[in-house]
This record gives C-alpha cells, structure tokens and sequence, in this order.
C-alpha cells in the first residue's frame, strides 16, 4: 500500500513510460484530442474528459519528437475512468 503522496509500485511486466504529447484519436467514426498520459509496449492511457465505454476501437495519432513525424497506433479501450481511458494495441502501429 502506497503511504499518502508516495507513488504507488508499477508491478506491470512491461513497465510504461510517463509522458505528455497531445494526440488525436477516434473512435466510432468521431475525432477527439486528448494528452497521452503513459505508453508502453503493450499499451498507453490517454487523458480526455470525453467518456468512452471498455471494448470500444480507438486509433490514435501523434507527432513523435523522437521519430521525427507522425506514429500512429490502433487498440481497444480496456479500462476507463473519470480521467481517461487506457488502451491496449492491437496492431497497427508505426512506430
């Protein structure tokens, strides 16, 4: 257990990386922008104060400083939140 204002223990097998890059992303055909939060190998979460419900398809695209352009990825929203979604990839990516 996390004592107050101790960040809590990341036990995930593929730890992700904090981050902070406004993306694009859709889902059910509309366009939306929100921040990614955290990614990953497996997966990233996106903070947007849009609701979104788990199951749903989302594909998302940002500019990467690192490559130089942009990366685009696809998945499925597997747990959402009043903050945001979390997404595991499916395919797709470019990265």
């Amino acid at each position: 257990m996390a004592i107050s204002g101790e960040k809590k223990e990341d036990r995930r097998k593929k730890p992700r990386v904090e981050c902070s890059e406004t993306v694009n992303f859709v889902i059910n055909g509309n366009s939306y922008k929100g921040i990614l939060d955290s990614m990953g190998v497996g997966g990233f979460f996106i903070n947007t104060d849009k609701s979104f419900s788990v199951g749903e398809k989302v594909k998302v695209s940002f500019y990467s400083i690192i490559k130089k352009g942009h990366v685009n990825f696809s998945g499925e929203i597997m747990r959402a939140n009043v903050k945001g979604f979390a997404v595991k990839i499916s395919g797709g990516g470019s990265w």
